[in-house]
This record gives structure tokens, sequence and C-alpha cells, in this order.
């Protein structure tokens, strides 16, 4: 129990080995169960060990074993080292492990382990006394170190510095000897050198160490600044009493001498005292410091020595300085005497030079300033002897100076008028010395000093003002000459003939000329006034001609042709010029300097020059002129060629572009203009390079009318996309499928796959923009020429969609349940319409004859319900669902029709409210005998005819795709009758209008009805006849419909040309020629063709339109378009969209519309026409799609989305849609004093619906959040308005931000920006233009004539940029400032929403 576990662990270690192998022992004599014995010797020890761990635990500070550490002085600190963390660090680890003792404690049994671990448990409540008196044993160490601080005290400071602060007297370093001796002494008494506090022993020997050396510091500091203060006190002595001696022992003579030696024997006198009181000081620091260090300054003796000295000779000096004074007094009234006879004598001689001057003209001023310079000098020699007299208090008697007072005002006033002419030629003298080449390029100085002199004197009357009138009338007769003498055309040798003019002897280098040289001899100048006026007009006739030379010279060496890089065919970069116009612009400007030059009257002396100039211009001017018209044809000819088209010429192209690249790489290796004359040969190569291009050009042009004469519809193509067609369409299936929409509009896609045998590519079938499929009769493989196999396509076409149109009419009846999903996905919408219409034809005149309209009504009726329901049930935006919308406006108008029959009791079917239908009828003409078009075989009955009235045309069979339909409207029915009948007399049609009214849409739709390929042109000011030729010859060779939009913008000579290219092609349609003249051109006419313009009224709003010549409309019917009937429009798209109240809400719609645009202000945005309202029923028709798939319409649908299946609560339902889709159509374009108005008639147009407030949405809470980033303030209308913008961008491609500067345009789109990439984490890039700061071409782009590379423009570029965005990215393209017509009429088509 007594051995202690820290001190006597060796003891523990030996008795528990004694133990197990007193164990061990048993067990190897056989006693096996000891399990129970080892278990309570384990618990023996247990207690055993717990009893000297308790009093270790409560004795820990004595009991661990001793830390040895040492106190220590560094760096002016006192500390303890090792570092006091250290030390903490040793005391805790023996603490922790002495804690840890029991855990690492084995006993007896295997499982003693666990036994002994609980005592450091079970024992816990004595840690926390344990690391208290830890924390104060670090306590007692930091006050043991705070016990010697006032001994390091010394070493904390610079004793040196603190010494030379406090130590001023003998008595202050007395004081702290003293104190060093006693702190030494101090400092002897302290004997120990270790101190123990519990477990830790403190070495202090080395601090008593450092103590003792900071004593010794101490006292050797006191000592050397006492001997520092006591040198320094002896120096400044020493100093003063060297000065004093010198200066006492030096008599003064002078007065000079006497009054400065006056001020030093004062100054010496002053500083006397104080120099006494430093001595005493010094005295009484050498007595401490011989009683302290036992040692003295030698010095002072020598100096006491000389302090004796000094007494005695200041008081000596003052009487040699007063018997000097008195000297100095009587020489002064002597020196004074001298002053006024000399002044006398000045007297005589300042009267006999004024009249001189006076007396002649021609005297210089020169003595007279002498004069004036004289008496300053004896004004001055009189005011030094006053002043010297003043510092020994002598004054002079009045009468004494009283002669000087006189001779200086006579001085003042003789002398005041000529001062002024003095002036005059002092300031004249500067100008005249100026050099010439400065005061050419400023001559006012000299005309500003005559005028101001001339101003000066003109009033005086005196003689010096007269001679300078007099010089500056002569300076102003010399103005002209000198101004002419001002001309740059003046060289050296004009200079030379001038000098022998003026008489001078010789002449001076141009930089050497100055104003006096000119001036010198006035009365020369001004005689020989013509003669330098002559000189002057032959300089300047001179220098015309050498500018004009030089600057030629200058534009040779600096002109360059800028070149750019471009790959041809085969990836070879070859260099060519740009910007050749900029070049002969230069070329044509230098040849008019040239011209100007030959005028000159001193052209002859460069006659030479000027004619090799002359012919170099030319020369140049004929050659890139030419280069510029073969660089052009090789740019268009060179992939042409490259490509291997037309093989026949390419032996000669390749010769041609060998001498084509030969001159390029001569210009690319010195690009100056001047250097294409040092090719050699080069005008005639570049001759033979235009005359042989040109020839290739043409036959390559004969090459693409013969390519598309062979197919008409090339000629719907531009040059470049049909020879890139004509050159890779074969080898590579991605050509034609890039090309086939311009071919085929109806056509987005082809199927194509590779031959069996992997040589060719063939098409399989034909696939519209929505996905509607038309599986070819037979597969048009791509081989051969391709004008040929696309001929084939066409007729292929054609024939697939006759056998399919027959095969759906045939395989249905016309039954109000006829129509399943089958049918609708094995058959295209064209051949389900087609056949449609054809059912609805035999229906229809069947049940006149037999009087059965009421049931076919009935039946359609059902029939519309069939299709709704189906619809109902497609996916919206499917292919189905297109379909079904489709058929469902053609039973529409087939309801519409049969009612109107009934309505007017038709009877027959040659009835007129039936004649004067669109009719299909299936089989051969009813005027087949007549018809040059008819056949005779058997697949005549197959053949679909349409006819209204007595004109009857052949569906042509294009494929259009899915065509958008029209509603029929009876303006539409009056459009379509005209149109047909117009046609049926070889004329075309006309309609006209104001915009929004579907003239172009009726013509298209008219043409979708008879299966024609209708392509629209939008007319401008720059279509010529030329192209007009090229597009008539192309509609009327392959059948097509074309309507002229906007006819009346073309220009009235324009349009009377064209009339001379319509009107045989009428005549041929009329006449059923087989060919037709247009032009100088014979072409084969096909009789599917027609031509029709559309155009807006001219004048009024529509700015740029003109009335058609007569001749012209003469050739076509024209038909007004008024304002549709929306009312009807808008009924019969709810009704396609599936609303079930349509006739209801589009009525309401329409009133809404109307009363808006009475009600609402007058602004230049609103629309409250046919587009908008279209827009709006589409918005709504998504609305509605949205709901009934699930997906509730943002907004307020959502609390009213229990399924309710009355008809009151579905049109509820309906019109909640709609009015909320007309909120988030209309608001955002709202004035804001509109806004409420707007809301007033929505109430009273809906009042079941009633007001509405939007639930708040995430991207509602983003926009609110978004303020603080911005540094914006929150504002509620920002919010609002910037959800209608994102609103509109959800339905528009391009939106317009409309309101005056500073009204916070910029702050919506940046919180909408700053909203979105919140809430939906996409990255959003806003590029931002100023279309407003650049013209069109920088803006938009343009095509280089001279190498005709595309170069894009600001906002081109940037469209660039944006589509190469991967698809996380989203961007937005800002073009900020006004709106001008002049770039947003370019973006027309980008921004078109109705694609």
């Amino acid at each position: 129990m007594g051995t202690d576990l820290l001190t006597q662990n060796q003891v523990w270690k030996d008795e528990l080995r004694h133990l197990r192998e007193l164990v061990a022992t048993l067990e190897r004599q056989g006693y096996t169960n000891l399990d129970a014995f080892k278990l309570h010797w384990d618990h023996q020890l247990y207690k055993v060990l717990e009893y000297q761990y308790i009093l270790g635990l409560l004795d820990m500070n004595n009991k661990l074993p001793d830390i040895h550490v040492k106190l220590v002085l560094r760096q002016r600190e006192l500390c303890y080292s090792p570092p006091e963390e250290e030390i903490r660090e040793l005391f805790f680890s023996q603490l922790r492990r002495f804690i840890e003792r029991p855990c690492n404690f084995r006993a007896l049994s295997e499982h003693s382990t666990a036994l002994f671990q609980s005592m450091v448990t079970s024992n816990r409540h004595h840690f926390g006394p344990l690391y208290v008196r830890a924390a104060e044993l670090f306590d007692k160490l930091e006050d043991f170190k705070r016990i010697w601080l006032p001994w390091i005290a010394l070493g904390c400071v610079d004793l040196e510095q603190l010494c030379g602060i406090h130590l001023n007297e003998a008595a202050d370093w007395d004081r702290n000897f003293r104190a060093c001796k006693q702190f030494s002494q101090q400092l002897a008494k302290l004997q120990t050198t270790e101190e123990s506090i519990d477990c830790i022993v403190i070495n202090v020997l080395p601090l008593r160490t450092d103590i003792e050396y900071l004593s010794r510091r101490y006292w050797e500091a006191l000592a050397t600044s006492l001997r520092a203060s006591i040198l320094n006190d002896v120096s400044a002595v020493q100093e003063f009493l060297q000065n004093a001696l010198q200066f006492l022992q030096n008599v003064p003579m002078d007065e000079g001498s006497i009054s400065e030696s006056g001020m030093k024997y004062e100054k010496i006198m002053s500083e006397l005292p104080q120099i006494s009181s430093t001595l005493e000081l010094v005295r009484a620091k050498d007595a401490c410091l011989a009683g302290w260090c036992k040692e003295r300054v030698t010095a002072l003796a020598a100096i006491m020595l000389q302090w004796e000295q000094l007494q005695p000779l200041l008081e000596n000096h003052a009487v040699i300085l007063q018997r000097q004074v008195d000297i100095i007094k009587t020489q002064a009234h002597t020196q004074l005497q001298n002053l006024r006879n000399e002044a006398e004598k000045f007297l005589l001689r300042w009267e006999s030079t004024i009249a001189e001057l006076e007396a002649n003209e021609s005297a210089s001023l020169e003595l007279f300033k002498e004069r004036r310079a004289h008496w300053q000098q004896l004004q001055a020699k009189k005011q030094q002897l006053l002043d010297e007299c003043h510092k020994f208090n002598m004054e002079f008697p009045e009468d004494a100076l009283a002669p000087f007072a006189a001779i200086d005002a006579q001085l003042e006033r003789q002398s005041l008028q000529w001062q002024v002419y003095d002036q005059f030629l002092s300031e004249l003298q500067p100008i005249l010395q100026e050099e010439w080449a400065i005061y050419r390029r400023r001559p006012y100085v000299l005309n500003e000093f005559i005028a101001r002199w001339e101003g000066s004197v003109h009033a005086s009357i005196d003689l010096p003002s007269k001679r300078i009138r007099l010089q500056v009338e002569r300076l102003q007769a010399a103005l002209p000459i000198l101004q002419q003498l001002q001309s740059d055309a003046i060289s050296e040798r004009h200079w030379a003939i001038i000098f022998q003019l003026l008489h001078r002897a010789s002449s001076r280098p141009l930089h050497a000329i100055q104003l006096q040289d000119l001036l010198e001899d006035l009365d020369a100048l001004l005689a020989a006034a013509p003669e330098i006026a002559s000189i002057v007009r032959q300089a300047a006739s001179e220098q015309i001609v050498r500018q004009a030379l030089v600057e030629l010279d200058q534009w040779s060496v600096t002109a360059q042709l800028k070149l750019i890089e471009r790959m041809d065919a085969n990836g070879q970069a070859v260099c060519l010029i740009k910007d050749y116009q900029e070049v002969l612009n230069k070329i044509g400007d230098n040849q008019s300097l040239l011209q100007s030059a030959k005028s000159s009257a001193a052209f002859d002396s460069f006659s030479d020059q000027a004619g090799l100039w002359e012919s170099r211009l030319n020369t140049l001017d004929v050659l890139l002129t030419s280069l510029s018209h073969s660089q052009r044809r090789w740019v268009y000819l060179e992939p042409v060629f490259g490509a291997g088209t037309l093989q026949q010429e390419h032996a000669l192209f390749k010769r041609i572009d060998k001498d084509f690249r030969y001159v390029m790489r001569e210009i690319q290796m010195d690009p100056r203009v001047t250097s294409l004359l040092k090719i050699n040969n080069i005008s005639t190569i570049v001759n033979a390079l235009e005359t042989q291009l040109a020839r290739c050009q043409q036959n390559l042009m004969s090459y693409i009318t013969d390519k598309r004469n062979s197919f008409p519809r090339f000629y719907f193509l531009g040059d470049d996309d049909l020879l890139e067609l004509l050159g890779q369409a074969s080898k590579d299936a991605e050509i034609i499928k890039r090309h086939i929409r311009k071919l085929f509009p109806g056509c987005h896609s082809l199927g194509i796959e590779q031959a069996p045998n992997g040589s060719h590519y063939r098409i399989l079938a034909v696939h519209s923009a929505e996905g509607d499929e038309l599986r070819l009769s037979q597969a048009v493989d791509m081989t051969g020429d391709i004008e040929h196999w696309l001929n084939q396509l066409v007729s292929v076409l054609q024939e697939t969609l006759r056998a399919q149109i027959y095969e759906c009419y045939n395989n249905t009846s016309g039954a109000s349940d006829y129509l399943s999903a089958q049918l609708l996905s094995q058959y295209a919408s064209q051949v389900l319409a087609t056949a449609r219409a054809l059912h609805f034809t035999r229906q229809t005149e069947k049940a006149i004859g037999s009087m059965a309209l009421a049931k076919l009504l009935q039946q359609l009726k059902a029939e519309m319900s069939h299709l709704a329901a189906m619809k109902q049930r497609s996916a919206g935006g499917s292919l189905q669902w297109l379909k079904l919308s489709a058929l469902l406006l053609d039973l529409v108008h087939y309801v519409g029709v049969v009612e109107q029959l009934q309505q007017h009791n038709v009877m027959s079917p040659t009835d007129w409210h039936w004649l004067s239908q669109l009719r299909y009828y299936m089989g051969s003409s009813s005027n087949s005998s007549n018809s040059s078009n008819s056949r005779q075989e058997a697949g005549d009955v197959r053949q679909v005819w349409v006819r209204m009235v007595y004109a009857e045309f052949e569906y042509a069979y294009e494929f259009l795709g899915h065509a958008n339909k029209l509603v029929h409207t009876r303006l539409t029915h009056k459009c379509y009758l005209t149109l047909t009948q117009a046609m049926h007399m070889g004329l075309g049609g006309n309609p006209f209008g104001p915009a929004g009214t579907g003239k172009t849409e009726c013509v298209k739709a008219l043409g979708g009805m008879l299966g024609r390929l209708v392509l629209v042109f939008n007319c401008d000011e720059n279509v010529d006849t030329e192209s007009m030729s090229l597009i008539l010859t192309g509609l009327a060779r392959c059948g097509a419909w074309g309507c002229f939009d906007e006819f009346n913008r073309l220009q009235e000579a324009t349009l009377s040309s064209i009339s001379m290219l319509i009107q045989p092609i009428q005549s041929a349609l009329k006449d059923k020629a087989q060919s037709v003249q247009i032009g100088e051109r014979q072409v084969q006419l096909n009789h599917h063709c027609g031509i029709f313009v559309t155009l807006n009224p001219a004048g009024g709003e529509y700015g740029g339109r003109q009335k058609l010549p007569g001749n012209i409309q003469a050739l076509f019917r024209p038909i007004v378009m008024q304002q549709p009937e929306p009312g009807e429009i808008a009924r019969v798209m709810l009704f396609v969209e599936g609303f079930a109240a349509a006739a209801d809400i589009a009525a309401r719609i329409v009133e809404l519309f109307d009363l808006c645009g009475k009600m609402l202000s007058a602004q230049r945005h609103y629309d409250w026409g046919l587009r908008e309202l279209k827009t709006v029923l589409l918005v709504c028709g998504e609305g509605l799609r949205a709901q009934l798939a699930g997906m509730p319409a943002a907004g307020p649908l959502n609390e009213h989305s229990n399924a309710i299946h009355s008809p009151a609560a579905i049109g509820n339902d309906e019109m909640r849609i709609v009015v909320h889709c007309l909120r988030s159509s209309t608001m955002s374009k709202l004035a804001q004093q509109d806004v409420e108005r707007f809301e007033m008639l929505l109430l009273n147009v809906f009042p079941e619906i009633g007001a509405s407030v939007m639930p708040l949405t995430p991207l509602h809470q983003a926009l609110a959040a978004a303020f603080g980033p911005l540094a914006l303030r929150a504002n509620d209308k920002q919010i609002e308005k910037a959800l209608q913008l994102h609103e509109q961008l959800q339905k528009r491609m391009g939106v317009v931000l409309v309101g005056p500067p500073g009204c916070g345009k910029s702050s919506i789109l940046s919180l909408l920006r700053q909203a979105l990439t919140a809430t939906t984490g996409t990255q959003l890039r806003v590029h931002t233009i100023s279309p407003k700061s650049m013209n069109r071409v920088q803006l938009l782009g343009r095509l280089d004539p001279d190498t005709r590379q595309w170069l894009d423009g600001v906002l081109t570029h940037t469209a660039v940029l944006v589509n190469q965005e991967p698809s996380h990215v989203h961007s937005w393209i800002v073009c900020d400032g006004s709106i001008d017509p002049e770039w947003i009429e370019a973006l027309n088509s980008v921004l078109d929403d109705n694609k």
C-alpha cells in the first residue's frame, strides 16, 4: 500500500512480474482452474492501485518528476526557456500519462483490463481540482516572473538615449551614479540560483548574469554621456573665445568695417553671460567626472586661461571704435562736395544733348540714354554716402543736398517726351529682329504695334510724336508688300531676285532672313512693289504644280492595295484585292489634280514629269477596272469549275486561273498600287483575263439556263445554291435536304436511304414541317443529272397524291363516323382534306336532288361532334390534333354552305348558290373535249377537278404539307369567286386594301385548295424588269402561282415594262397555247400557272405606293378587300380550338376589341385588327389545352379547376381562360392612362368573371429579391412590367419596349434577367446594340462586290454568336434606342411570328 506509483514505478513492475511468475508456476504444476484466484488478486491489486492513484491525484504537483527551466532575458523581454507553451505541454503530458496509467495496467487475469479501466471513470471527480491546481501552478510561474521585472527594467530601454534626454547638470549625473552603485550592491545580496515551485525547478543564474551586465552598461552609459556633455560644452566655449579674440585683435579703418565691427561687438556682449554660465557648468561636470570616474578633461585649463584674457580686450575695443568714427565723418563732408561739382558738370552736358536731339531728325537716342544712365550712377553714389553717414548718426544740411533735387527735376521734365519715342523704338526693335519664317505665321504682331502707336500719338504735337507718326505711316505703306511676301510658294530663288530689287549686295538663306532685312530700306521696298507682286504670282503658279507632283510621288510610295485571303475550292489560300472602288476613286482624284495643275501658267517647266504621271494614272485606271471585273468573275466561277462543273470549259478556265493567280502573287509580294505597272506584260494578261472570264461566265450562264429550262423550279434558286445543287446533290444527300424547301415549299425534309448496292441514294418519302409523311408510290433514285430525277420526283409526288386521294375517296363514305385514328395516321392532311371535299360535293348534290339538305346538315354536325371529341382526346399540338383542326375548319365551312343552301331553298345543282361554291369532282373534265390537257386513258378517272361557277381547274397535286387554312367568310368567298372567274377569262387577280385584310392569305389559300404551288414575292424599289422576267419565266414553265405582294411599290417605268411581260402569258393561258414569248425567250407554258398582285392603297399612311398604270390595270381583276368578319373568324377559330361556348366568347372578344379601338387613346403601336385578334385566339387555345391536359395555365385558373360539367360552369371556365389570356396579351402594350379603361371594358364585356388577383409565383418573388443586387428601390409597377415582358417573350420572338427616355425600360430588362438567372439557374447573356449609332451596312453587313464574301455587321455577327451558344445558354439581343424604318424593315422576316 505504501509503494508510490510515480517514484517507485520499478517496484510495481517487479512485484507484478513476481506475481505472474507464481501464477505461471501454479499453472505448470497442474492447477488449471485459477480464474477465480486470478480475479481475487486482480481485485486486491485494484484496491492498492486505486489507493496510490487517488494519492497521486490529490498531490499531483509534488508527485510528478521535476521539470527544469531557466528564466532568461531575450530581446528586452523576460521569458522562460523552454517557452511556457512547452512547459505546459510537458506538464500536462506527464499528467495525462499518470491519469491513463490504469487504462494500460494489466494484472493477472485476461479480463483485467476492463476492470482497471473503470478506475479512471470512478475517480473522475478528482480531475477538476487537479486541473485547478495545475492552473494555480502556472499562475505562480507568472508571479515569479513578475518579481524579477524591476531588475531588468534597465534592459528594456536605450540607456544612451535615456541619458541624453534626462541628464543635463552635474547633479543629475551624481544622483544616477549613486543609484547605479546601490543597484549593484542589492544585486550582490541575492544568493539564490534556483527556485522550486511544486514540480518545476527554475534556474535564475542566467538572469543574474544578464542583470549584472545591465548594471555595468548603466555605469558605462553614465560615464560616457558625462564625458560627451563636457566635451560639447567645452567645444562651444572654445569656439566663442576663438572668434571673440580674433575680432578684438583687428582694428577697423573705414566706415564699412567700423559698422560691421560695432555689430559684432554687440553680438559678443549679448552672448557673454550665456558663455559664462556654460563655463561654470563645465567645471561642475568635470568635478563630478573626477569624483566618480577618477579622470578630468585636459582642455578645460587652456579655456580658463583664454577666458581671463578676454575681458581687458573688450574694454579697450570700445575706445578704438569711437576714434575711427570721428575720422570717417570728416571724410564724408569732402565726398559730398565732390559729388556736387560732378552734378553741375553733368547738367551742362545734358542741356547740350537735348539741343542736339531737337535740331537733328536723324540723331540717335543712344547719347540720350547714356546721359540718363550717368545721372542714375551719380544718384546712386549720393544715396550710398547718405546711408553710410546715417549709420553713424551723421546728418547733412538741406542746402548741401538741394542742387541734386533741382537737377533731377529738370532732367525728368526734359526727358519725359523723348522717353515715349525711346519706348516706340524699343518695342519696334524685337519685331524687326524676328525671323521671317516666324513673322509670316503671325503678322498680327506688327499690325497690332502699328495700330496701338497710331492711336496713342495721333493727338500729340510735340517733336517725338511727329517722328513716331512718320515712321508708323511708312510701316503701314509696307504692310501690303509684306502680306504678299508671306506666300508659301516663294523659294530661295525668288528671294534672291527680291534682294536684288532692294539693292542688297548678297541674299541670305531663307532660314536667316529677318524682318528688318526687308524694312531696312523702306523707300527701296516701296519702289519695288510691282516687281515683287509679279514674283509672288509666278511663285504661286509654280507651287500649285509642284504640290500636285509631290502629292502624286507621296501617293505612289504609300498607296497600297488592300488584300484579303480566300480559300479556293481545293482549300488553298488565294489573296484577293478588296475595296477596288476606293483605289479607283483615288486614281480619279489624282487625275483631276493633274488636270487642274495643267491650267497653271508655270506648267511648262513641269510638263515632262506631269506627262509621265498622266500616262501612269491612265494605265492604272484601265488595269484596275479590268482586274476588278476579272476578280469578280473569277470568284464566282472558281468554285463552280473547282467542283467539276462544266467539264468542257475546264481546260480554258485552268489557263485563266493560272494567269490570275500569277497576278495576285505578284501583287501580294509588292502591294503598292504603282507596282502593278512593273509586272511583266500586265496589260496583255489583264485584257486576256477579262475576255476569257467573260466567255467562261457566258458559257456558265448558258449552262445554268439549260438546267433551269430542264427543271423550271431552278428559276427560284439563286445561282450559288443552284450550282451547289448541280455539283454536289447526287454525291451528298445533305445538300438536297438543305435546299428541298426552296424547291418544294411543302416539303421540310426527305426520307432518303442508300441503295442496297451502296452506289447511290434514293428518296422514299417526303415530310412536312409538322411531321406529316407522304410515302412515295415508287422510290426515286438520285442518279444521273439532278434535273432528271427532280422531275421524276415531281411526277412521283403528283402520282402518289393522285393515287392516295383516289384511294382515300373510295375507301371512305363521308359518313359522320367514317374517320378513325388509323385513317388519320395513314393519309396526309392534304389527302384527307381533298377526299372530304370530294365527298361533300357528292353528298350535297345528292341531297339537293333528293331534297335532303336537312339530313345532310344533321350528318355534318354529327361529324363535327365526332371530330371534336377525337381532337379533345388528342395531345395538343400533335400531328393528329393538327389534322383534326384542319378537317374541323372545312366542316364548319360545309355546314355554313348547307345552311345557306337551305336558306335559299336550292332545288337544283345548277342553282347559283351552289354553282358559286368551290366544288370538287373526281373523273373527267366537264369540257374534256375542249381541254388540251385531258386524258383519254383509264387514268382520267382519278383526276380531281375543281369548279366554281363555270370556271374549271385541274387539281395540280402539289404536296403542300400541312398548310395553314383560312376561316371561310363571305369576304374570302367573294375573293375566291372573283379570282377563279378572272383566271377563267385569262386574267390575273388583284386583291387590294389595307394591311391585315387577308389579301395574300386568300391567294395562298385558293392555291392550296387547287393543289397549286404558290410563291409570294415581296416587291420593293430594287426589283427590275430583268429579275421579274426570270421569275415569270419560272412561273410559266413550272405551273406555279406567283403572288407579287405590295406590287405598287415598284417604279412606274418598271410597272409599265412588266405589263409587257405579263400580257403575253395571260393571252397564252386564255388561248391555251403551248408556249409563250417572255421578253426575248420562247418559253414552254404550263397552264397551271397564275399571276396575282396585291397592293395597299396609294397615299395616306402607306408611303412609297403609287397607282397602277392603266395598261397593267387591264390585266388584273380588282378585288376590294374590306374589313374581314372578325366575329365569324373568332367563332370558328375558338370552336376549332375546343371552346364549347365559342359563339358567345367570340362575340364578346370582338366587342372588346371594337370598344378598345374607340375608347382607348390613339397610340401608334396599338393594333385592334385581325392580326392581334388572331394572336389572342391562338393564345386562348393554348390556355384551354393546358387546362385540359392537366397542366393549369398560369394565373387565376388554378382556383377554379374543379371538374364541374354544367354548361354554365364550362362557359365560365372558358371565359376565365379567355380573360386571363386577354390580360396577358394586351396589358403589356397599354399606355398608363389606358390600363384602367381596359380593365373597365373587360369587366363590362365579361361581367361573370370579375377582377382576379394574380397569385405570387416564384418568378414574382425572384423579381422582388432582384432589386437588392441591382441597387434599385423595390417598385411594384416595375415587377408587373417585368412579368408582362416575360409573358410576351414566351409568345413572341421579338418584343418592343416602348416608352420615353428615363422611364425604366433598361431597368426592367435587368430585373427580369436577374430574376430568371436566380429562378431557373440558366445562364442568360445580353448583347446590347445601338442601331442608330451606325449605318445600315455596319449594322446588318454587306456583300463585298470584289471578293463576293459576306462581311457580317454588328447585328448579324451577334446573331451568329448567339446561334453558336449551347442549349443551356439563353441570349437576348437588345437593340437600344429609337426605331428607324431603315433598319427595322430588314428584320420583318426574322420577327414574324406567323411562320
